[in-house]
């Protein structure tokens, strides 16, 4: 173009070109010019008014996007951003209490709320499979444990332990007769139904190698009657003659909901030559000479032999207080937790299970104490009395929680939540501890 052409010419001679065929296009069926001026007008008109709206209408709509857009994107850049902490996951996939039929504390709202099971022990079985209370006074615990479980703040499943130290006797006949074992499950599930309970564990201390396969076959027929209610198995521990012998860990974990393994009572005062020496009712690690093995360690090494579904077992956490009487010089130098003790007519004298309540109520301080490092575990010796006592501390408790979560184990069952003091200090600790955003 050349630098003196106005730019303007063409878009003139444009726009008189389009107006000339408009003024036609309006002409055609009309020979009279002023008609054809005035639809020409009307026209004009007409297409002002489309523009004009259309141009309103679209900065309308651009303007509904730009707010749109603002209110997604930028809306908040100049707001504070907020961050939500969200809720601890627990680590801890069960706490499980255990209530016996035998104390004297009742259970409570806000222990049950701190638990994702509670379980009844026992429930008795007679000769021919038919279960039942071992006294009134055991169904009316039983009975106030499951009406505050039902509580609607409660979000606890409800368990029965069937069988336990003093009432396995019956199982090898009973599971061994077709009849008899028939009888039992149906036993059960009619016990379960009535007093509406969630689950049911069964607690045989503890089959013979010779019969692990029975057991295996029960405890799979009882899962296939007992669906949809809940199916746990308590195991022994390992290392100590041939109680592991009884069970086929990697076919039963198939069939069952959890096993509590009874990962303690490795020393006690018990009633025979076996009640010396001392020792942590549930150590960690190591043993004196000869027990080397009682330990929770080496039991959970074992199992992790047996299976990969870890998470399906719960380590069993003591509450109480264990005392020994007649306690003398340690076995090993270094070694003042594992010590002496004399036997009178063969037996020893203390008490093997004494809940924190009363040794509070009958005077024995628990402090201070003395950390045995190896073993993981606290007691406390009076030396001019010959009295020893153990019991889980929080510096034990610890170890063993950092253990499970090292491990992956699923869970912990409390022996018992009613042996525990008045302010529930053990099972505070371990739902603490399971739920810690520190710990996680």
């Amino acid at each position: 173009m050349d630098s003196d052409e106005n730019p303007i010419l063409p878009i003139r001679s444009t726009s008189s070109t389009l107006y000339q065929n408009l003024k036609s296009f309006f002409s055609l069926n009309s020979s009279d010019a002023s008609l054809n001026e005035i639809g020409w007008k009307k026209a004009s008109t007409v297409i002002l008014a489309v523009l004009f709206i259309c141009g309103v209408m679209a900065l309308a709509f651009s303007a509904i996007i730009w707010v749109v857009y603002d209110e997604l994107d930028g809306g908040n850049r100049n707001q504070t951003t907020t961050t939500t902490t969200p809720s601890p996951t627990p680590y801890l996939k069960r706490i499980v209490g255990v209530y016996t039929n035998n104390e004297s504390k009742d259970s409570t709202n806000v222990q049950l709320e701190k638990l994702t099971h509670a379980l009844f022990a026992f429930i008795r079985m007679d000769e021919n499979g038919t279960l039942y209370f071992k006294n009134e006074k055991s169904k009316h615990r039983f009975l106030s444990l499951r009406n505050k479980a039902m509580n609607e703040t409660a979000d606890v499943k409800l368990m029965v332990s069937i069988g336990g130290p003093n009432n396995a006797q019956f199982f090898s006949g009973v599971l061994k007769d077709e009849s008899r074992q028939r009888k039992f499950i149906s036993s059960t599930i009619s016990f379960l139904k009535q007093y509406k309970v969630h689950g049911v564990d069964i607690f045989w201390k503890w089959p013979s190698e010779s019969e692990k396969y029975v057991f295996s076959a029960f405890i799979k027929n009882l899962r296939d009657n007992l669906n949809p209610y809940l199916l746990s198995i308590t195991v022994p521990p390992a290392g100590i003659e041939h109680q592991t012998f009884g069970f086929d860990i990697d076919d039963l974990v198939q069939h069952v909901d959890f096993l509590n393994v009874y990962s303690m009572d490795y020393y006690g005062p018990w009633m025979n030559e076996w009640g010396t020496p001392t020792g942590p009712i549930a150590p960690l690690y190591s043993g004196v000479k000869g027990r080397e093995e009682f330990n929770l360690d080496y039991t959970m090494q074992y199992y992790s032999s047996q299976t990969r579904q870890l998470d399906n077992f719960n380590i069993i956490i003591p509450t109480f207080v264990r005392l020994w009487e007649q306690v003398k010089d340690a076995v090993e130098p270094g070694r003042d937790v594992y010590r002496n003790v004399i036997l009178k007519d063969n037996m020893t004298e203390g008490d093997a299970y004494m809940s924190r309540r009363l040794a509070e109520m009958e005077g024995w301080k628990l402090t201070p104490l003395t950390w045995d490092e190896q073993s993981k575990s606290s007691f406390i010796y009076y030396p001019d009395e010959g009295t020893y006592l153990t019991f889980e501390t929080e510096r034990s408790l610890k170890a063993k929680m950092d253990y499970l979560k090292e491990k992956h184990f699923g869970g912990v069952w409390i022996w018992t939540v009613d042996m525990d003091d008045e302010n529930n200090t053990v099972l505070n600790f371990i739902r603490d501890f399971g739920y810690s955003t520190d710990e996680i």
